[in-house]
């Protein structure tokens, strides 16, 4: 019988693949409800510690621990205090994680307000705040949180919400916190064996998991995908409305006043000094809050500093005063020496660049396959004549280009205003990030959208990534967001040798080419292997491009990059 259950319990081991004979020994002793020496004791702390390290290991791939100073959470009616670390609550576990922990944010009700105080009494190192649940909606619980994170100066750069305890209802409300404040979640795993003698189950946290709660984010990147959306449409207001929602009070008064700016009133009028009246104003509504994040004044920084240029440096080069200007640059941290720059000349194009708002304002109200569309075209058509006649445009070339359905007013400028106009454009430059990690690192792809962490060492399928001739496909993961192509491409492949013909080059650029292509064919089939295994169904990593269309060297046609699919959260 002894044997029986021994065996039970090994199997079990045996399938977290990371405990030695010696591990498992004293690990079955304990699942099997046996008394243990205090050798034995020690070693299960060690095997718990040794996880503990892995843990906090994986989580500092992912997040800033030591910058991590306040944790929300809940009070569980399964409170316990023991001597033994490897039963220790998940309180200290987090503390074992987050370092710098100072404060515990707690949410209790009637039922646990004892264990509340207890955990309050224990954790003196810490500053404990509780809050009293008696009203179970999401409003009432976010505002007595909202209220104690202004005062304790905590948010999403120095906070993370623990959902593990608690009851279902108020654990509900911390995850719609975390969504709405774009603070991190975490969650406990930990498994449990069921008894070989006896009924029930008996937890196992030797094998505990910290997990990341890609959810949150997803339900977040909803929302910005919501606001680009709206960005493209010119409709700021709607906007302001979003991050009202998500609780950014600096981008909803941005955006409120932003719209009394791209106005239909203002962009109908073809007046650009009206236009430049509501710039002034829209800097000096932007002086009333004396206060803003860090964050959000790097966000705009480039898009204010653009304005700027155009307003407060005349065509001769020097500085125009402004009454509100000197507190304005104080606020946002912006200096003269910022706003003095090649793109000085921007007063000279006053006009044109309203202008140019002028018609993406009107071009990006069109709806897609709308009837209304050839009215609004030829509307379009009759501000571009006004532009035309307002800016004096004699050269008939220019005037017939930007004339055509799909001409740009960039053709009547004289000169490139491409990157002014990049920084100035609220759809371009103001756009969330809807990215999530990805990164090849240390012989680990990490793919934070489907919480998949793969060691290439651990892994005999993936081995050959460490050869040398896989170093192109490394560079490609390391690298996400950009292609290999073209000439770039051909010399990594074709490789290059002292006086030898360019008909040797090209046949080796080919032979290379489909060595390759099989490689990345290989490492998307195991990926995909992979993915099955964690019970999800994954794309290629890795996609080729052929560029039918290509009219230069047929050998610069071809392309590799990563698929946005992992990365992009939405």
């Amino acid at each position: 019988m002894e044997e029986d259950y021994k065996e039970y319990y090994t199997n079990i081991l045996k399938q977290f693949k990371n405990f030695t004979e010696d591990e498992t020994e004293v690990l079955v002793k304990y699942l099997a409800g046996d008394n243990l020496t205090q050798k034995e004791i020690k070693e299960l702390e060690k095997i718990y510690l040794k996880n503990m390290w892995k843990q906090k290991k994986d989580i500092d791939e992912k997040i800033e621990t030591s910058k991590i100073r306040g944790l929300i959470s809940c009070v569980s009616f399964s409170y316990n205090e023991t001597l033994e670390k490897y039963k220790e609550n998940t309180y200290d576990r987090n503390l074992n994680i987050f370092t710098e922990l100072d404060t515990f944010f707690l949410l209790y009700t009637k039922e646990t307000e004892e264990n509340f105080k207890k955990i309050e009494s224990r954790y003196s190192n810490v500053n404990v705040i509780g809050v009293l649940v008696t009203d179970y909606t999401f409003l009432s619980i976010q505002n007595g949180i909202n209220e104690i994170l202004k005062k304790l100066k905590l948010d999403k750069n120095n906070c993370i919400i623990d959902i593990t305890l608690g009851m279902k209802m108020i654990t509900i409300c911390l995850y719609k916190l975390a969504v709405e404040n774009e603070i991190k979640a975490i969650n406990w795993q930990e498994i449990q064996v069921k008894n070989f003698k006896t009924p029930g189950v008996k937890n196992f946290p030797f094998n505990s998991k910290l997990n990341i709660m890609i959810e949150p984010r997803k339900e977040n990147m909803k929302m910005y995908a919501e606001i680009n959306d709206l960005l493209e449409k010119y409709n700021f207001d709607g906007v302001a409305s979003f991050y009202n929602r998500l609780n950014n009070e600096d981008m909803q008064f941005f955006y409120k006043n932003l719209a009394k700016l791209f106005s239909f009133e203002v962009m109908i009028n073809l007046d650009y000094t009206l236009f430049y009246k509501r710039v002034e104003e829209f800097f000096v509504n932007l002086c009333e809050k004396k206060e803003y994040k860090r964050e959000f004044k790097i966000q705009v920084r480039n898009f204010l500093i653009n304005f700027l240029r155009v307003i407060v440096i005349n065509e001769d080069g020097d500085f125009i005063e402004y009454p509100w200007l000197d507190s304005f640059l104080k606020l946002f941290q912006i200096t003269e020496e910022d706003i003095y720059s090649d793109d000085s000349y921007l007063n000279e194009y006053k006009e044109h660049i309203y202008f140019y708002f002028v018609l993406k304002y009107f071009q990006a109200k069109m709806k897609v396959n709308s009837e209304e569309n050839y009215y609004y075209t030829k509307f379009i058509n009759d501000i571009k004549k006004n532009i035309v006649a307002e800016l004096d445009v004699d050269d008939k070339e220019k005037e017939n280009k930007f004339m055509k359905e799909n001409g740009e007013i960039e053709e009547l400028f004289e000169i490139d205003l491409n990157q002014a106009l990049k920084e100035m454009t609220p759809e371009l430059s103001l756009k969330e990030n809807l990215n999530g990690e990805f990164y090849f690192k240390n012989n680990v792809i990490y793919i934070e959208k489907y919480n998949l962490k793969i060691d290439i060492t651990g892994d005999k399928r993936l081995k050959f990534l460490n050869n040398k001739g896989s170093d192109l496909i490394r560079e490609i993961l390391e690298t996400p967001r950009e292609k290999i192509e073209k000439d770039i491409l051909f010399k990594k492949l074709a490789k290059y040798n002292v006086g030898e013909s360019e008909e040797n080059r090209q046949n080796r650029f080919r032979k290379n080419l489909t060595t390759f292509k099989n490689k990345v064919e290989t490492l998307n089939k195991t990926i995909k292997e992979i993915g099955k295994e964690q019970g999800l169904e994954l794309d290629n990593i890795i996609l080729y491009e052929k560029n039918k269309s290509f009219y230069g060297k047929s050998d610069y046609s071809h392309a590799f990059y990563v698929n946005s699919k992992y990365y992009i959260l939405m």
